[in-house]
């Protein structure tokens, strides 16, 4: 398990599902991001981590960076939609036809994680326009 993973996965989710509104408000402040991406990696004993995930407001959308995913299924985004705590990721993966790099949309909620398909290029504008066709 790596800090992007940990973080990702299971702690903003969590914080998210339990307190939607103060969660989101305080990751607008950056200074939470901070202190959970450097929270992740001492839990893993992660000593050198690589700079901390950047987080952008698209209206109803919070966009978390993630640094560049090292492997799969490390995110290469997160989003958080609306008033309901909607979770979604890119994720890095391969595909299992042929083994090639590829990446995957998905949705984390309190359930778990669940895989929606093969997801658009790595790039912002590209995953802000796929969640913008899930609205």
């Amino acid at each position: 398990m790596t800090p992007s993973y940990l973080l990702a996965f299971r702690i903003l989710p969590r914080l998210l599902h339990s307190d939607l509104a103060r969660t989101r408000q305080a990751l607008l402040q950056e200074e939470l991001l901070r202190k959970l991406w450097v929270h992740a990696g001492l839990h893993l004993g992660v000593r050198e981590l690589p700079p901390p995930p950047r987080l952008e407001t698209f209206g109803e959308v919070l966009l978390i960076t993630m640094p560049a995913p090292t492997e799969p299924p490390e995110p290469y985004f997160l989003a958080v939609i609306g008033d309901e705590p909607e979770v979604y990721t890119l994720e890095m993966g391969n595909d299992l036809l042929d083994d090639l790099p590829c990446t995957f949309f998905c949705g984390v909620t309190l359930d778990g994680h669940h895989n929606y398909g093969k997801g658009c290029v790595p790039e912002a504008g590209a995953f802000l326009a796929a969640l913008a066709g899930i609205r």
